[in-house]
């Protein structure tokens, strides 16, 4: 999810604050079962204080996602 938020998003996200939308992307394709959103906006919050700057160099360096 870090590495969305880098590629679609053009934001530095921390790792554990990615993971709303980790789990917000998985209930939307389906991946959770007995889980449904309902309908109207969806929020997800997103943080990036502690991001690691190591640690999103090797996420830049392994290419974009799709």
């Amino acid at each position: 999810a870090a590495r969305w938020w880098l590629d679609c998003g053009r934001l530095v996200a921390e790792p554990t604050g990615a993971l709303p939308l980790a789990a917000f992307r998985r209930i939307v394709e389906g991946g959770v079962e007995g889980i449904d959103l309902r309908p109207g906006p969806t929020v997800v919050l997103v943080t990036g204080g502690n991001a690691d700057v190591g640690r999103l160099r090797d996420l830049l360096d392994d290419g974009p996602t799709g």
